[in-house]
């Protein structure tokens, strides 16, 4: 099997738009045709844009875990400016 078929059968949108976006810009690769050029490079750009406005699984951050992560560094952060607030030296 092709990977645009697996990827279609997986049921993975994101995986199945980017075999398509693959396997269009190795047809204009390879294409004689300026008509096929013109059509293959418009469903290319979609594709491209489809692909843009869907979340990235790997680079969603949530905000509460990133806030909570930043409190945890701000908490180990040793700032001498602010290390001695009763003066006693330790």
């Amino acid at each position: 099997m092709g990977v645009l078929l697996d990827a279609a059968r997986s049921g993975n949108k994101r995986l199945m738009l980017e075999a398509l976006r693959d396997e269009v810009a190795e047809t204009i690769e390879v294409s004689g045709s300026g008509r096929d050029m013109a059509a293959l490079s418009k469903r290319l750009m979609e594709i491209c844009a489809e692909l843009d406005a869907m979340p990235d699984p790997e680079g969603e951050v949530d905000p509460v875990d990133d806030l909570a992560k930043m409190i945890a560094e701000y908490d180990e952060y040793d700032d001498p400016r602010f290390g001695d607030e009763d003066g006693d030296g330790d």
